[in-house]
């Protein structure tokens, strides 16, 4: 009998991509790109996928999957990181040293088809303090109360500051 060889000539692509939920994401959130193959991926390294954010690029790196054909590649948002008119996704993986192949060991392609994300937003800009008003100038005796107003450049969230002992506050 002659001996049989299987050669895979499929080569793996991608098949789906379920984009980042319409959102506006923060600082510390995550932005997650699923991306589905033909057939399982095998992951070594960190892969990516690029994308612009408010003009600058940056990428969504390998988080989860190696084994499956679904991959999951995420972004975590920075202090100062802004785009308001919806990130835009490159349409190529980067494989940044590593590779993306099915069990044979063949290449996964590497195209990327762009998902609108018009609804992708992030506001991570770091608010600025544009003005402060002090108390009136006068000597404040126990349980009086005195209010400083601090307005920011952008909308805040604050939680409530208790003093309970003597304190000397100092501007920075």
């Amino acid at each position: 009998p002659m001996p049989t060889t299987f050669v895979d000539g499929d080569i793996p692509y991608v098949t789906t991509i379920t984009p980042p939920e319409d959102n506006t994401y923060y600082a510390n959130d995550v932005i997650n790109l699923t991306v589905g193959f033909t057939e399982a991926i095998t992951v070594t390294g960190t892969p990516r996928v690029e994308f612009d954010l408010g003009g600058e690029t940056r990428y969504l790196e390998y988080a989860s999957g190696s084994g499956s054909n679904e991959l999951v590649f995420s972004y975590l948002v920075l202090p100062g990181d802004s785009d308001t008119d919806g990130v835009v996704l490159g349409n190529i993986f980067d494989l940044n040293g590593g590779d993306l192949q099915d069990g044979d060991g063949t290449d996964a392609a590497l195209s990327v088809p762009n998902p609108l994300t018009p609804n992708v937003n992030v506001s991570a800009l770091i608010p600025s303090v544009t003005d402060i008003t002090l108390p009136v100038n006068k000597t404040y005796l126990q349980d009086d109360e005195f209010f400083f107003v601090v307005q920011f450049d952008a909308p805040v969230n604050l939680s409530l500051i208790h003093i309970s002992e003597p304190t000397r506050l100092g501007m920075i």
